[in-house]
Formats: structure tokens, C-alpha cells, sequence
């Protein structure tokens, strides 16, 4: 074989080993990308929050298979998450979405319209479990958390005064409908069969309000004790789940 002759035919092989995914070396085997297997992106499961200003507070810590993507925008309310559910949730095709926020349901509306608030926030969450069903992403719920007393003597002796007198506290009011609409939420999760993380009791003391070392001076915001306390509890209960759970078809 002449010389042109043998690098027409190296250069051949070496066209077809290419082609074939092969290496040019023949006791080598096929040549696999290395992202295939070792990528440690690849089997994460992502999980989209979707809140207010408490769930965009909660950057969670859950170990190397979750992944979160924070979409909590302060100040809003349930309707508001379902008006961006379509922008900010369906196109990163999460393996879930975690629904975590109706507090401003209750914060920004007066008496007597809190009624048709907590309404309205019923049938939000029931509509963005039905658009995280249709594209095939799983719905978790989560209950809100009630809130405690703002910090400071003023409000210390207030709240000692109004119990001496049987008058009810701003945070008792709020909190009534919380635990209300929180009720609402744990048989909604268990008649569809969705796993429900209830921050509620992981906060919460003996008298139904937040302790007060899970609260910022304003009683209401949570204190970075709090999202630990939420890590400690929400974690285990997330990579239990998804380590055995299938993905949702889509369109349900």
C-alpha cells in the first residue's frame, strides 16, 4: 500500500469511528457523553415555591437530589400567585410546585370582606392545583403560619390588658382565620391525595400563635430560626416523597 493509499485509509476509519460514536482505538468500547451519568444536575429533583414575602424567606437546604427555584413576591395574595402561576412556574417544568401563601388574603382585607377573601383564596388554590395537574407538575400544599406579637413593652402590656378585659387581640383575630382556612387546606390535600407540609404546627405554640423565637420584631415575618425549624421538618418529608415518587401524567 502506498503512502497516499494508507492515509486515505486511517483517515477513513477514523471517519467511521466517529460516525459509529467509537473510539479510534479498537479495543475500546463506545464513547458515552460523561454528562450522561455523572452530571450531578441531572437526577435533582426541582421544586418551584410559590409564595408571598414568608415563602421568598425560605431558601430551603434539603441535600444534593432537591433543588428549588424561590418565586415568593412580597405582599401578594392567592389571586396574584395564580395570575403569574403560567409565567413563573409551568415553563421551568418542575417535578412540583410548592403553594405556600394566603396570609395576605387575610392581612389586606378589613372585616366583614375577609369572608369573600378567604373565598377567593379557596378557589385560587383549587385552580392552580388544576394547572399544575394539566402540565403534568405535582402539586404540594403547605399550611400558612400564624403569627405572634410584635416585640416591646407597649405591646406586651396592650396584649396583657385586652386578656384582663376579654378582649380579642389583633393576632388572635388574624389567626382564627388561618387556622380556619388552614383546616380547609388539610382535607382539600387529603380528598386529592397530595402530600400537605403543615408549617402551621412546626411554629406554632401551645395557644395556637407563632413562639415567639420563630418571629422578627413585627410578629408576623419569620425569624431565620423559623425557616431552620421548616428545613429540619420539610426536608426529610420531601426526599422521602420524591425518592419513590413517579412523575404526574399530564392532563388530569
Amino acid at each position: 500500500m502506498t503512502g497516499t493509499s494508507r492515509i486515505a485509509a486511517c483517515l477513513a476509519m477514523f471517519a467511521l469511528a466517529s460516525l459509529a460514536g467509537c473510539s479510534t482505538d479498537p479495543t475500546a468500547g463506545p464513547q458515552v457523553a460523561k454528562a450522561d451519568f455523572d452530571d450531578p444536575e441531572r437526577e435533582k429533583t426541582m421544586i418551584v415555591i410559590l409564595g408571598a414575602s414568608y415563602a421568598q424567606g425560605w431558601n430551603p437546604t434539603c441535600g444534593a437530589q432537591l433543588a428549588f427555584l424561590n418565586r415568593g413576591a412580597p405582599g401578594e395574595q392567592s389571586f396574584e400567585m395564580l395570575a403569574r402561576f403560567e409565567a413563573d412556574v409551568i415553563p421551568h417544568q418542575p417535578r412540583a410546585v410548592l403553594l405556600w401563601g394566603y396570609i395576605n388574603d387575610i392581612f389586606r382585607n378589613q372585616e366583614p370582606a375577609r369572608d369573600a377573601a378567604k373565598q377567593r383564596a379557596r378557589d385560587s388554590y383549587v385552580e392552580m392545583i388544576r394547572l399544575a395537574r394539566e402540565h403534568g407538575i405535582e402539586p404540594v400544599l403547605s399550611t400558612e403560619v400564624t403569627i405572634g406579637p410584635k416585640a416591646g413593652f407597649k405591646e406586651a402590656l396592650a396584649g396583657f390588658v385586652g386578656s384582663i378585659l376579654g378582649k380579642s387581640s389583633y393576632q388572635d383575630r388574624i389567626n382564627g382565620h388561618v387556622t380556619e382556612l388552614n383546616r380547609w387546606l388539610r382535607n382539600l390535600a387529603a380528598a386529592e391525595g397530595l402530600l400537605l407540609l403543615d408549617f402551621e404546627k412546626v411554629l406554632a405554640g401551645p395557644d395556637g400563635g407563632r413562639k415567639k423565637q420563630f418571629c422578627k420584631e413585627d410578629g408576623s415575618h419569620i425569624a431565620a430560626s423559623g425557616y431552620e425549624a421548616l428545613d429540619r421538618y420539610a426536608c426529610e418529608i420531601l426526599a422521602a416523597h420524591f425518592r419513590g415518587s413517579p412523575k404526574p401524567a399530564t392532563g388530569e
